[in-house]
């Protein structure tokens, strides 16, 4: 399926065929080559895709061809019936089939992570806490994905999990600087164990996070929480 993507050169693993029919095949006007159910890029069918995969256990696959299908939604602040080979959206912008898919494979994703090796949050409250938000530098933007040797951990949404690349609270789906250094500075002897609470965002202004910006909210929920739980940031990188 990801080879078929790749030739046709489309979006997501909603491409619904390839290789595709021939032009003047289909009587319809729209069932040209990539067009429509000729090849289009289809969500409603793509993420059923991601449902096989999360029930199958293939976590690390259904995240990583989830992510396009999410990120063209915000783009084009709609729920779209299908995809050119380009990304243009057709059809209707408030397609419930799309929204509805999606919600269940987020749903699908979030209770594996819930589960998923969970740490006991008294962790959280012992060693060093480092804090980071930002730009893409703060996020999992970089070459070379990193699984730290001691103890780091990964705080997300009040739980704490073991931490590795990409880091689960913030964009991308590459490599950070902060299980490397949470490494650098249990070998140095400065800490016994880290915990990281990523929440950057690749390429935004710094002014998204002030008062009014749209990740304003994001921050302050992140800090009230981590209140409540008396968590307490040894450095707040940016």
């Amino acid at each position: 399926m990801l080879e078929n993507v790749r030739k046709a050169g489309a979006q997501t693993i909603g491409l619904t065929m390839y290789p595709t029919y021939p032009a003047g095949f289909f009587k319809g006007v729209g069932m040209y080559p990539y067009g429509y159910q000729n090849g289009g890029d289809w969500t409603w069918f793509g993420a059923r895709m991601i449902w096989g995969l999360a029930e199958n256990g293939f976590i690390k696959e259904a995240y990583e061809e989830l992510r396009p299908m999410l990120a063209r939604v915000v783009r084009n602040k709609g729920f779209n019936e299908w995809y050119t080979q380009s990304g243009e959206p057709k059809g209707s912008g408030t397609f419930r089939g799309e929204a509805g898919v999606l919600v269940r494979a987020i749903e699908q994703l979030r209770s594996w992570a819930e589960n998923y090796q969970e740490v006991p949050l008294e962790e959280a409250r012992k060693g060093m806490v480092i804090f980071t938000f930002g730009q893409s530098n703060s996020a999992n933007h970089g070459w070379g994905n990193y699984t730290p040797k001691h103890k780091v951990y990964n705080y997300f949404e009040g739980k704490l999990y073991p931490s590795a690349d990409p880091l689960i609270g913030a964009t991308g789906n590459g490599g950070s600087v902060w299980n490397r250094l949470a490494d650098k500075l249990i070998e140095d002897g400065c800490t016994g164990q880290v915990t990281i609470i990523p929440i950057g965002v690749g390429g935004v202004e710094i002014s998204a996070w002030a008062k009014g910006g749209p990740l304003h909210n994001r921050l302050i929920e992140t800090v009230e929480q981590l209140k409540e739980q008396h968590i307490t940031p040894d450095c707040i990188l940016w």
